[in-house]
C-alpha cells in the first residue's frame, strides 16, 4: 500500500499545462503535471501518480475512475485519492466543454522537469522523450459527477 501523501506545499508546486487533441483513438482532454526544477522529486511524483492510479508505462494506461472537476469554465481539479488537497489546473472553454460532455482526460505524470511556462513544442518534446525515457504515468480519468462546476 502507498503510504505517500502530497502535502500542500508539494500540491502548490506542480507545474500544469492542459489542452485538447485529436488522436488515434478520437479526441482526449489532456492533463500534463510535472516539477518544474526538481529531478529530485522522482519519488513524490511517483507517489502521486500511485495515488492517481495511473500506470507505469506506455502500454499501461487503465481508467483512473472519475477525478475531474470542473470549477468553472476555465478551472478543473484533479481529485488524488488520500490527499485533502486537491490539484486545480488552468483549462480552456473548448477543454471544459469537451470535458462536461463526457470527453476523457488523459491524466500524464512527468517524473521529469519541465521548465515553467514551456510551450506547446517544448511540452511535446517532454512527452516524448519521457515517453521513450519511461519518465511519465499515465491513465484516462472521468468527470467527477455531472454537477461539479
Amino acid at each position: 500500500m502507498n503510504a505517500y501523501v502530497p502535502s500542500r506545499e508539494f500540491v502548490n508546486s506542480l507545474g500544469s499545462w492542459s489542452w485538447l487533441e485529436q488522436t488515434g483513438i478520437g479526441p482526449l482532454a489532456f492533463v500534463l503535471l510535472a516539477l518544474h526544477d526538481s529531478p529530485v522529486a522522482t519519488p513524490a511524483l511517483n507517489g502521486l501518480a500511485d495515488l492517481l492510479t495511473l500506470g507505469t508505462s506506455r502500454h499501461d494506461v487503465p481508467d483512473c475512475g472519475r477525478r475531474v472537476g470542473l470549477l468553472g469554465e476555465r478551472r478543473a481539479a484533479l481529485r488524488v485519492d488520500r490527499c485533502r488537497h486537491v490539484i486545480q489546473v488552468a483549462v480552456g472553454s473548448r477543454w471544459s466543454e469537451f470535458v462536461r460532455g463526457g470527453g476523457r482526460v488523459a491524466v500524464l505524470v512527468g517524473l521529469a522537469p519541465l521548465r515553467t511556462g514551456a510551450g506547446r513544442p517544448e511540452v511535446g518534446s517532454y512527452l516524448a522523450n519521457s515517453v521513450l525515457a519511461d519518465e511519465l504515468r499515465m491513465g484516462t480519468a472521468g468527470l467527477l459527477s455531472r454537477a461539479s462546476r
